[in-house]
């Protein structure tokens, strides 16, 4: 089997399972139930999307353009919607109905800021592109998937934890409120450090929308990486 493949098959057996012992169950038509499938059947559509793209990107030929590039940017728009539903489904949970349209718009600006460039894609190619002899080529933008995601699920992490706090004892919600700072630090450093080493080699300026970089790479690269794994370099850069 080719990489990746046994891993993404035994993914869609199980979650093709929990969908049908779902939908199998008599229950209430409630909101956390809707809520919830809709969820499970986005991330099951998102693992048979990765499946596909992977045999078309290991397995590339000239025959496959057209079918190859509507995959894979199904794929991508699919990676960049699981995240922002993912809180969606955590904030409808917490408040017991569907949230309203102007806090699922706030929470979605990256997001539909990302989908703009992934639509965009096979016109710009600046995710990715096929090539006939190449194959898959990853594009300049390519980090931008994952680094901005990074960040942004942090912030919204912290953002439902702190609504959790009349249910939560005073020392476990400081503990974890303090581990949540510590990561979206964190993503925010390497973030900058993907972006900023990448971008020396692709020479592709950071859109416009997106947020800058808040520090230098010649710092970044001088910084010694000697911490844990509930660490993350503090700002001015030790050396």
């Amino acid at each position: 089997m080719i990489y990746n493949i046994d891993f993404l098959i035994s993914a869609m057996v199980i979650l093709l399972l929990i969908l049908w012992h779902f939908l199998g169950q008599k229950r209430a038509e409630d909101m956390n139930n809707r809520v919830f499938l809709f969820f499970a059947v986005l991330g099951t559509a998102d693992v048979v999307a990765e499946f596909f793209s992977n045999y078309y990107i290991t397995s590339y030929n000239s025959d496959m353009g057209t079918a190859a590039v509507i995959v894979t940017t199904i794929f991508y728009l699919l990676q960049a919607l699981l995240p922002v539903t993912f809180i969606c489904y955590i904030q409808t949970l917490y408040e017991q109905k569907i949230i309203s349209a102007k806090k699922m718009f706030i929470s979605s600006v990256p997001t539909l800021v990302l989908i703009s460039v992934i639509l965009t894609n096979p016109f710009t190619e600046k995710l990715f592109y096929f090539d006939v002899t190449a194959g898959y080529v990853k594009g300049p933008w390519y980090l931008l998937m994952y680094v901005y995601r990074g960040v942004k699920e942090v912030r919204n992490f912290q953002k439902v934890w702190d609504s959790m706090k009349p249910y939560i004892d005073s020392e476990r919600f400081q503990e974890v409120q303090h581990r949540l700072k510590i990561q979206s630090r964190d993503a925010v450093w390497w973030r900058d450090a993907c972006l900023l080493y990448f971008g020396q080699f692709s020479k592709q300026p950071i859109p416009y929308e997106l947020e800058r970089p808040v520090h230098e790479l010649k710092d970044m690269m001088e910084y010694q990486l000697d911490i844990t794994n509930f660490e993350c370099p503090p700002y001015g850069f030790t050396k």
